[in-house]
């Protein structure tokens, strides 16, 4: 789990604009900034059972937390992550995010 102070409270704390980012299993809003931040939506469109629901935010909030990474990121989940291994995941991040470097 992440610390407190490197999560995202959207709502308290929704960033205005940043770059849109698209992978196939999730969208990543990014905003530059100092801190390393981070926010998972997931909807129960996307996994129906809370529990997959969790173990997907627990699984791209520990992929994030591995990287070296500085920013404001929201993680919108687009299909059920389920079955995803948290290497599969922490490459995808790095794929997109080296977007974002150059």
């Amino acid at each position: 789990m992440l610390p407190k102070k490197n999560r995202l409270n959207l709502s308290v704390q929704r960033p205005k604009g940043g770059v849109r980012m698209t992978a196939d299993a999730f969208d990543i809003i990014f905003k530059e900034s100092n801190v390393k931040k981070c926010a998972v939506i997931i909807t129960k469109k996307v996994a129906k059972k809370a529990i997959d629901r969790n173990r997907a935010k627990r699984l791209i909030m520990e992929a994030f937390r591995e990287q070296d990474l500085k920013g404001e990121f929201i993680f919108i989940v687009k299909r059920n992550i389920r079955d995803f291994k948290k290497q599969d995941i922490n490459e995808i991040i790095e794929k997109v995010t080296k977007k974002v470097d150059a």
